[in-house]
């Protein structure tokens, strides 16, 4: 069986990780919906040193590898994949999020990422680790940019956007340690009275609000601010609501 294994950077070292690595989650259940095996490697919620990691990552079985994020991980994205490129040559790297899809030519020629994904990584994930796993012919699909044997930078046409969330799985949540992140969310609001009091005014059961977790109900962002990358775009596209309440269940 084919396994991919995602990392995913650190990031706001200042503050423990409240947000489990969302974009990751949903990927790796629509792999596993394909009969793919999945690893997420959460150094945001580790926060292991860098000789730590390739020592875990050492003891570790993949096929592919995959990592990306927010522009401000650029920087960990091109030392550990650098670093693995290094240590394992013939493993394809993806790479993906905001940082890659603003710049895949940036990424593509300093990194030691193989191909990045333009935009939302669900529709495509599949068909790209299985053209990787099986020789690297992957330039008919489209939102993609690559090198080539030469080096050179490839980009491939451009992709639409999913403009459909309702066949979405829900994301991989036993692929992250979900109790961490309750803990460390309980650490940020065990503290605030008028949250407190907003659940008892409104009758909800204290200790179900004591454990807070993040989901979304949509993606893409209307505003059009100057330093923001829309890794979705500016249409903003939602979940259908029962999707959104049973997720909530």
């Amino acid at each position: 069986r084919t396994k991919v294994l995602f990392i995913c950077p650190p990031v706001r070292l200042s503050a423990p990780a409240r947000i489990p690595p969302m974009g990751y989650l949903y990927m790796a259940a629509v792999l596993e919906e394909a009969d793919i095996d999945v690893e997420v490697l959460d150094v945001n919620l580790l926060r292991l040193p860098l000789n730590d990691l390739m020592n875990l990552i050492a003891k570790k079985e993949f096929d592919v590898i995959g990592i990306g994020g927010m522009t401000t991980v650029y920087y960990y994205i091109k030392m550990l994949s650098l670093q693995l490129k290094m240590r394992y040559p013939h493993i394809p790297i993806i790479g993906g999020g905001s940082a890659c899809s603003a710049s895949p030519e940036v990424v593509l020629q300093n990194t030691g990422v193989d191909v990045v994904c333009i935009g939302e990584g669900e529709p495509i994930i599949v068909d790209l680790v299985r053209g990787l796993v099986a020789g690297g012919k992957v330039g008919h699909l489209g939102g993609i940019a690559y090198r080539d044997r030469d080096g050179n930078v490839v980009k491939s046409a451009p992709r639409a956007r999913n403009l459909d969330l309702s066949g979405l799985p829900w994301p991989a949540y036993h692929l992250a340690d979900m109790e961490q992140y309750i803990t460390n969310n309980q650490t940020k609001y065990a503290s605030d009275p008028g949250l407190k009091n907003w659940v008892l005014e409104r009758g909800i059961d204290p200790d179900k609000a004591d454990r807070p977790v993040f989901l979304y109900s949509k993606r893409g962002c209307p505003f059009g601010c100057s330093f923001c990358y829309r890794n979705f775009g500016r249409k903003v596209v939602y979940h259908p609501v029962d999707y959104v309440l049973d997720h909530m269940s």
